[in-house]
């Protein structure tokens, strides 16, 4: 749960030139793979452009950070087949509603290296 308190954004450059914005750790960078699958599987697939992804991702990253400060795991809540109670819902619509700016990420302008697993791919900054 407090994972979900130091999540950021990364861009994902391939070697065609494609962007794809990655939920990672910020201290570590590595992705989290549920967020990737449903990033990949359910906004990617429809064709949606990279800023739609990332406008996307970054809410799905402020409302994980909101439940974290809520102290609500949602990842347990899914497995063992609870949902939000109602005051959860509401404190969380709420937390939507407040004004948010996004840090600037440290290093803006330079890349990193991606894993070999992603061949010709490197991390955005």
């Amino acid at each position: 749960m407090e994972y979900y308190e130091d999540l950021g954004i990364r861009n994902l450059v391939f070697a065609s030139g494609e962007r794809f914005p990655l939920i990672a750790a910020s201290d570590t960078g590595v992705p989290d793979f549920e967020i990737t699958f449903y990033v990949l599987t359910q906004l990617r697939s429809r064709n949606l452009s990279t800023s739609t992804i990332t406008v996307a991702s970054r809410a799905i990253m402020f409302g994980l950070q909101l439940l974290a400060q809520m102290r609500v795991d949602l990842q347990e809540r899914i497995y063992n087949g609870r949902l939000l109670e109602t005051g959860e819902l509401e404190r969380l619509v709420d937390g939507f509603s407040w004004p948010y700016e996004y840090p600037m990420p440290k290093g803006r302008g330079s890349s990193i290296e991606f894993p070999p697993y992603f061949p010709g791919a490197k991390l955005a900054l």
